[in-house]
């Protein structure tokens, strides 16, 4: 956690109007081309913008905000660790980087209806938000590296040569 030395007394009444609407906050992260999904607390999401959904092709973003909990999510802990989900619910500021997007299991919940690619992996950035010593949320910012697409054992061949092309070949 971090205080705050910025006078938000000076911020000019057009900026300051964004921050009393949080509806024109939310309009602003929804234009970002950049996937960002928040969540509270408690782990459960509470907003995702248009960019991670079009990304996911998710067909309703409530099958997902209310709904999802990142920090219970055994799939994000198996990938990710115990302790890397324990921090940024502690309130770190914290980047996992490659994450393996497990698509698979947001199609087998039923959030979309076909895969949109077989595989992707991601750097994945939380910023948490503190009012005063209490944490409120993290915000995830993801920067997609690598998105596969078409038959899986072509996906697989793609991934495999990506990573050992440094190696002799025989």
């Amino acid at each position: 956690m971090m205080n705050n030395p910025f006078d938000f007394t000076k911020l000019p009444d057009s900026f300051l109007s964004m921050i009393n609407k949080p509806e024109l906050a939310f309009q602003f992260f929804d234009m970002l081309p950049t996937p960002i999904e928040i969540f509270g607390a408690d782990g459960v999401v509470t907003y995702l913008n248009r960019a991670w959904a079009e990304m996911v092709s998710i067909k309703d973003i409530y099958l997902v905000v209310g709904d999802y909990n990142f920090k219970t999510d055994p799939v994000c802990r198996e990938i990710m660790g115990d302790e890397f989900v324990d921090r940024v619910f502690r309130g770190e500021a914290v980047t996992f980087p490659d994450f393996p997007a497990p698509i698979q299991d947001v199609y087998d919940r039923g959030v979309i209806d076909e895969k949109p690619w077989e595989a992707a992996t991601m750097d994945m950035f939380f910023l948490p938000i503190w009012d005063g010593d209490q944490f409120i949320c993290s915000i995830c910012f993801a920067t997609v590296k690598n998105m596969y697409k078409g038959r899986a054992d072509i996906v697989d061949a793609k991934k495999y040569i990506e990573s050992h092309w440094q190696e002799e070949y025989d």
